[in-house]
């Protein structure tokens, strides 16, 4: 396999690595336990809760269904009221007396009656009663039925039955009144032959109604206290003991792969996010891949023990002791900002899925691991991470506060407790950290900014060298270092790497420093004496022996980097030309004056490639103006640009022009007019 192949394998690894650990920790959680507790036997210890449960036993079960039956069956049927057969039987009445004022005024017989007419409904009797009323008395019968018909139409009639009780009910009045006319059994024989059912059960609204009852009910549960004894030394077994245990998860004479199976499969789902989400965003090293799956074992190692431990009090939240601080901090630092975010929230999934942590830890994990990794990004040497713990400690409490404060399940004593672990915890975290990066850039062979800021150190051997045997160019380094600084910056690059790796740049001239310009005086230019083609060749090794210094003193890899690439294959042009006119006669190939090294490959690298030129360029004037500056910037970018020197890189046409004008705003500020003294 070529080397892309065999890191793309080594990544597959990581990532594999990593979802084992968690099948891992998950299968002991699912491992048989306390088989030897058997229905009948007595047990041999005391077995307590270790945390809350909330548990559904048989007999909820068996309670919970007998209680829903009931509310059931109290749950009356529902009935839609049909106005259609109320409006006919008010027609029907109108019709039965409008046809009695005809009979009255013979217009025509009983005989010559449509068969359709309801007053047919009625016998004989009831007929020749109400057609011997006056007017004013079948007015009255007739607005009495009406009104009647009405009422109890309004009260629903659901059957026959209904239907003659309703109606007795309201004639009763009229039964026991003693009139001139016995309106009773009249308006009986009426309404009894017209009125109906009116309420027509509703099926549809009922089921509906049931739907709703079962919805809204809420089951019976047992709920077991952290640490109420669940069964006693010498108590004899009973089925609803085991299965309580069984339900709390302290009893198992099996793997379960029913309950097991659903939590591998969200484990690889959170894997393969995971990779794709670091791999589109962040593109880490193998090494960084690495130590990301060593944090994370012995994160969630620390997760699952904090969680097994069965000792706190019943009160106490144990997720507030996870030291989440550190493992942000060591991911932003070692790795990347980017990937302490997507491991955070990758975090939070796990902890949800496979462990048993309440509302409170999961919101701490949330703030602590977001504090840390905003706050982090800031650092720029070791003293501020302290203070950095600090900051995260006391915000992380504020805004915890306001949660525990308000919370009514822990009383106030556990609460002052949880909010000094809230304080304390991150302090703790940023001190260790202090500790153990060292140990981890060793192992790991990664730089952070932290390393980096011990290179900056003036006062080191190799520095001390350089400003002793390479004056010219020990400065030269240091205004290159305040251009890539303030450049990078600018473009959201690593402005830390930029600024060390520029004061290192140039370390290869210390093989030979007497034939670069910078480093000769006026009398001394040994490149007078010598061939173009020989001196081009002292020139342009400098970066390769650069390399080879940086290794001997054990310079970082970033750094070895950026010696080696900060010319890329750019054209030895003073050479090339020189030789051009002393060999006329002669062809001259361009490719014997190039640089030989690769084409800068990240921001920090073009930054310093330009930078370096751009101010060997400004050091050749003799009175640089800002017009002149600005000249000069330009056409050194531009000639990087156009001999394809900076198409290796991420750098943008967007990040060349923010350069630009970092270069021109540093430089004309560094050569800004002075007042002229007088000599006396």
């Amino acid at each position: 396999m070529n080397i892309t192949s065999n890191n793309n394998y080594l990544k597959s690894i990581v990532y594999i690595s990593l979802g084992l650990l968690m099948v891992i920790l998950i299968s002991i959680a699912y491992l048989p336990k306390n088989q030897h507790l058997i229905v009948g036997t007595t047990s041999p210890e005391n077995i307590v809760s270790p945390k809350q449960f909330i548990i559904e036993t048989s007999s909820d079960l068996e309670l919970s269904k007998k209680l829903l039956e009931n509310k059931i069956k109290e749950n009356e049927p529902i009935y839609k009221r049909d106005f259609e057969k109320e409006n006919q039987t008010k027609k029907d009445i109108i019709t039965i007396f409008f046809t009695l004022n005809d009979i009255k005024e013979k217009k025509y017989s009983t005989n010559s009656i449509a068969s359709s007419n309801p007053i047919l409904k009625l016998s004989p009797r009831t007929v020749s009663q109400m057609s011997r009323m006056d007017y004013d008395s079948l007015r009255f019968l007739e607005l009495l039925s009406q009104q009647i018909a009405t009422n109890i139409y309004s009260e629903g009639i659901k059957s026959d039955e209904n239907m003659q009780e309703k109606l007795s009910k309201h004639l009763n009045p009229y039964n026991s009144v003693q009139t001139r006319n016995n309106y009773g059994p009249l308006i009986n024989s009426i309404l009894g032959s017209l009125v109906s059912v009116n309420m027509v059960y509703n099926e549809k609204a009922t089921s509906e109604k049931i739907q709703e009852i079962k919805r809204n009910f809420i089951p019976q549960t047992t709920t077991i206290k952290k640490g109420q004894p669940i069964i006693y030394k010498g108590d004899i077994l009973q089925p609803i003991n085991l299965e309580i245990l069984k339900k709390t998860g302290l009893y198992r004479n099996g793997i379960n792969f029913k309950e097991l199976l659903p939590l591998l499969l969200g484990v690889i789902a959170l894997i393969f996010m995971l990779e794709k989400m670091i791999t589109r965003h962040v593109k880490p090293t193998t090494k960084q891949l690495l130590l990301l799956i060593s944090l994370q074992s012995l994160y969630f190692t620390s997760i699952y023990f904090v969680n097994s431990f069965e000792k706190f009090p019943q009160f106490f939240e144990p997720g507030l002791l996870l030291p989440v601080s550190l493992f942000s901090i060591l991911i932003c630092m070692l790795i990347s900002e980017k990937v302490a975010y997507i491991i955070t929230y990758f975090n939070i999934l796990t902890i949800l899925l496979l462990f048993d942590f309440n509302t409170l830890s999961i919101l701490y994990i949330m703030v602590s691991n977001t504090l840390t990794t905003v706050l982090v990004r800031n650092f720029k040497n070791r003293r501020s991470i302290p203070l950095t713990g600090l900051i995260v400690g006391a915000m992380s409490l504020v805004v915890m506060s306001v949660v525990l404060l308000n919370s009514s399940h822990s009383s106030l004593q556990f609460t002052l407790i949880h909010l000094t672990i809230i304080f304390i915890n991150p302090i703790f975290c940023y001190i260790i950290a202090i500790g153990t990066i060292p140990y981890i850039e060793e192992i790991f062979g990664i730089t952070t900014n932290l390393k980096l800021l011990d290179y900056s150190d003036m006062n080191n051997d190799l520095m001390k060298r350089l400003l002793n045997e390479a004056p010219g160019t020990y400065y030269h380094s240091l205004m290159v270092a305040n251009l890539a600084e303030s450049a990078a910056e600018n473009i959201n690059a690593n402005s830390i790497l930029a600024r060390v790796a520029a004061y290192y740049h140039d370390i290869g001239k210390l093989k030979k420093p007497e034939y670069f310009i910078e480093n000769q005086n006026q009398a001394q230019n040994p490149h007078e004496y010598t061939m173009p083609s020989l001196s081009a060749l002292t020139i342009l090794g400098h970066p390769k022996d650069g390399v080879e210094i940086a290794k001997k003193y054990g310079l970082p890899v970033e750094i070895q980097t950026i010696i080696h690439e900060h010319h890329g294959s750019s054209l030895l042009v003073y050479f090339y030309y020189k030789m051009l006119k002393s060999s006329i006669n002669e062809i001259v190939e361009e490719e014997q004056f190039r640089y030989t090294t690769p084409k800068p490959s990240t921001k920090e690298s073009a930054v310093i490639m330009l930078a370096d030129g751009v101010e060997a360029a400004i050091r050749s004037l003799d009175n640089p103006t800002p017009v002149k500056i600005q000249s000069i910037v330009n056409k050194i970018i531009k000639d990087k640009l156009d001999d394809n020197q900076l198409s290796d890189s991420d750098i943008t046409l967007v990040d060349l022009e923010k350069i630009k004008k970092t270069f021109i705003n540093v430089i004309t500020n560094q050569y800004h007019s002075r007042i002229k003294y007088p000599d006396k």
